[in-house]
């Protein structure tokens, strides 16, 4: 990762490799109701091409996605546009892998014809500056209708997630939307205190009780439960943006200081997006909804 943003990669995304096999049966563990999360940063990609008149429900709309993981996202807009040109970005070998295995066997042939580009690489890298991220569309003068970033800019600093707005205003063409759905704290130190050890309360309870599949998926690489409950606290607790407000808490990093919806929107703002809203919200985790 860009040293600039002085993250811990092996540390901060311990999940990406090490986890990789099992991290869509435990994302329900960490992050209540998240099949409702992904399932609405869809529909508003789905409403804002479709209803919203832009383009026709199943036409040729193309999407990036920022920090795709298995492909929560990406797999169920092209549920709803099976016609859907996607390309990818994660720097994650693993990640890439088993978003491979879920296209192949749901889209079979995406891959290979090309209606999906998986890039494995740093958001932040050269690779993935506008103009070369547009390249991988047929019409690269038109941009992207939609961009897609789901559960990874929590993990940067503020000034990445402004650098990160900025790229994503600059491959979108005009009319085209943002859906960003992420972990946002709160402008009030009870409230972050509390959604801080509700979260960590869920992740205890949620581990307390896991299913037989979730120890399987764990045990086939070789991992206990009890292990990777200790590196979900450890990451709860050291690694997660957990307040707007400076040093409320003490393992705050100053630089992300500026994480809550409305901060976000003024970057939005500050990068082009004419208008932003949060439509989603609940406990820590919101959607932010942003149109060129």
């Amino acid at each position: 990762m860009r040293q600039e943003w002085d993250i811990d990669s092996s540390r901060t995304f311990f999940f990406a490799e090490a986890g990789a096999q099992y991290y869509d049966v435990i994302e329900e563990l960490i992050q209540p109701f998240m099949g409702l999360i992904h399932d609405t940063m869809a529909s508003l990609v789905e409403y804002a091409l479709g209803d919203a008149g832009k383009k026709p429900p199943g036409g040729n709309v193309t999407v990036l996605d920022v920090g795709s993981g298995s492909g929560a996202e990406a797999l169920r807009v092209l549920a709803r546009f099976p016609e859907a040109q996607i390309v990818s970005v994660d720097f994650s070998e693993s990640m890439n892998a088993e978003f491979k295995k879920k296209l192949d066997s749901a889209f079979p042939g995406a891959i290979e014809s090309g209606q999906v580009k998986l890039l494995e690489s740093d958001f932040f890298s050269p690779a993935c500056e506008p103009q070369t991220l547009c390249g991988h569309l047929g019409n690269p003068e038109t941009g992207y209708d939609a961009v897609l970033c789901g559960f990874m800019l929590h993990h940067y600093p503020y000034d990445a997630k402004r650098e990160a707005y900025q790229r994503m205003h600059d491959v979108l063409r005009d009319g085209g939307t943002l859906v960003h759905g992420d972990l946002f704290s709160f402008g009030s130190e009870r409230l972050a205190r509390w959604a801080h050890a509700f979260g960590e309360q869920w992740i205890q309870g949620s581990f307390s009780a896991v299913s037989d599949d979730v120890r399987s998926a764990m045990a086939g690489v070789g991992h206990r439960p009890e292990d990777v409950l200790a590196q979900w606290i450890d990451h709860w607790n050291n690694t997660h943006v957990l307040d707007a407000l400076e040093n409320i808490l003490p393992n705050v990093r100053p630089e992300t200081s500026q994480s809550s919806p409305l901060s976000c929107r003024a970057a939005l703002s500050a990068a082009g997006f004419r208008e932003s809203g949060c439509p989603f919200r609940l406990w820590d985790a919101g959607v932010l909804w942003a149109w060129r």
